[in-house]
């Protein structure tokens, strides 16, 4: 009926504008503290290069990967999510 195709189009035009709004969120802060932690990282390695450091880049590295294999699943997850949302339009 013509009343469903008002409410269907207003939920898809509500999903669209959060999907349009969306500030980053978790997934935002996340990416910036893994930057970060990765920017000081290298700036205390570069000031710091000794033989102590050297032994400690493959830690350093560990969790680094570990953070931004974390930070690519949930990328996977939101970008499955506006997937989904954009197929519902169809």
């Amino acid at each position: 009926s013509q009343e469903e195709a008002k409410q269907q189009f207003k939920s898809s035009l509500e999903k669209l504008s959060a999907l349009v709004n969306f500030n980053g969120g978790t997934l935002e802060n996340k990416y910036l503290e893994t930057k970060t932690e990765y920017e000081n990282s290298m700036l205390y390695l570069k000031h710091n290069l000794n033989a102590e450091a050297v032994a400690s880049i493959k830690d350093e590295l560990t969790i680094i990967r570990a953070d931004i294999t974390s930070l690519i699943n949930d990328m996977n997850v939101s970008i499955a999510e506006a997937d989904k949302f954009v197929n519902s339009l169809s």
